[in-house]
């Protein structure tokens, strides 16, 4: 009877080990299953981050473009529609007695 009652007893507490085993093993798993879906979350949120720097850039790049298109256009309009300067005008055409040059041309 003696016996049994330790072979019983041993094996509870063999099971009880097995089970707070067990038990270990699954918050384990849980913390890395946790862990890997923290890490999943911040790569999609530094991909996220990523591309809107991507996306910034380009816009820039490209608004960048477009400004020194616009200044080359008003350069272009500087030369060609706006009125001689007096330092630019010929000595005959800035006497006294010398015609007016034409007014310039309207800009919109």
């Amino acid at each position: 009877l003696i016996d049994r009652s330790m072979v019983a007893s041993s094996e509870r507490a063999a099971r009880a080990r097995q089970i707070e085993e067990k038990r270990r093993r699954i918050e384990e798993l849980r913390g890395r299953k946790a862990a890997r879906a923290a890490k999943k979350a911040e790569d999609r949120e530094e991909a996220a981050a990523s591309a809107a720097v991507a996306t910034a850039e380009a816009s820039a790049a490209e608004l960048r473009r477009y400004v020194d298109s616009l200044v080359a256009s008003a350069s272009s309009l500087e030369t060609t529609v706006a009125p001689p300067r007096l330092d630019e005008v010929p000595a005959e055409a800035a006497s006294p007695g010398a015609k007016e040059p034409p007014p310039a041309a309207e800009t919109r």
